[in-house]
């Protein structure tokens, strides 16, 4: 069999989250052959809200310190995360830690723009279980990915998401979100139930 040359780009961050979605998609989607490009976006102004530094227009160097100790941090828990989680069967991934302005435009375009530069087959996301401002914006770094890529996007719910959506693009084949598979057992469950019932003869 012909080795694939396919590109598979994950959006990453230090969640479980985060996590399972890219095992879903090394076990899932990757065939032998393909290269895994991580991608993580630093917002701005969203790591300095996060560690209580000041936004770049007021103090550069304490902005660009936090930056750099951002970067480092990433690095750290994309090798932890994700590298190390690898089977040795795969070559090791390619990471590409961006910073972005804070806003869900930004971010959401730095991942479709790299997924169209490194012509990925589709760009796999997690769905996470986060409260109040965390789960704005990455809903709506989700909402404008799957409304402006290109290339299909890939949302992995997380066992508690409410909801999971995909789109298909650039004449791609979305895979579609996962469904969650507890929700497939209690269904097979109830329809087990009714045959049982259906096949029980009257008295």
């Amino acid at each position: 069999m012909e080795a694939s040359d396919r590109v598979l780009l994950i959006a990453v961050d230090d969640s479980e989250d985060s996590q399972k979605a890219f095992m879903w998609a090394v076990d899932n989607l990757y065939r032998e052959g393909d290269q895994i490009h991580l991608v993580h976006v630093v917002p701005r102004l969203a790591f300095a809200a996060q560690y209580g530094v000041p936004p770049v227009d007021f103090v550069p160097a304490a902005e660009n310190s936090s930056y750099e100790s951002a970067v480092q941090r990433a690095e750290q828990f994309i090798i932890d995360r994700f590298v190390r989680a690898l089977p040795v069967t795969i070559k090791s991934p390619v990471v590409h830690i961006i910073k972005s302005e804070v806003d869900t435009e930004s971010v959401g375009h730095v991942l479709c723009k790299k997924a169209d530069e490194l012509d990925a087959i589709g760009i796999v996301m997690a769905s996470h279980n986060k409260g109040r401002m965390a789960e704005f914006f990455l809903g709506s770094v989700t909402q404008y990915c799957t409304h402006h890529s290109k290339r299909p996007i890939i949302i992995v719910p997380t066992p508690n998401s409410s909801s999971s959506s995909s789109k298909g693009g650039g004449g791609g084949v979305s895979k579609g979100a996962i469904r969650n598979r507890e929700q497939q057992q209690c269904q097979q469950q109830q329809q087990q139930q009714r045959r049982r019932r259906s096949s029980t003869p009257f008295a």
